[in-house]
């Protein structure tokens, strides 16, 4: 017979670490759209072909931001609900 030690306390800290890293990029999301794109609108003159491309890679950072995030946010809940299964097969385990 094998077994399997589970530490819960890293669990959690694994899943409130991701939690967190998910937090800041959108934190950094929200900064790049309100402080960079947003300014792009209020340039004197226009844009130029360098101001689009310049937003068009905000843009495409920000899309890989999100995609992370939701990468990160999964993972928390992943390992939150390993953490409760584990810890239901452990109540039932020692009835």
């Amino acid at each position: 017979m094998s077994s399997v030690t589970i530490d819960y306390d890293k669990l959690s800290t694994i899943s409130r670490n991701a939690n967190s890293a998910a937090s800041r990029m959108n934190d950094y999301i929200n900064d790049l759209t309100k402080k960079v794109t947003g300014k792009y609108g209020e340039i004197a003159g226009g844009s130029t072909s360098r101001t689009q491309n310049s937003e068009y890679y905000v843009n495409q950072k920000i899309s890989q931001l999100r995609v992370k995030k939701d990468q990160y946010t999964s993972f928390a809940t992943a390992v939150n609900s390993l953490s409760a299964k584990a810890q239901d097969i452990d109540k039932d385990v020692a009835k």
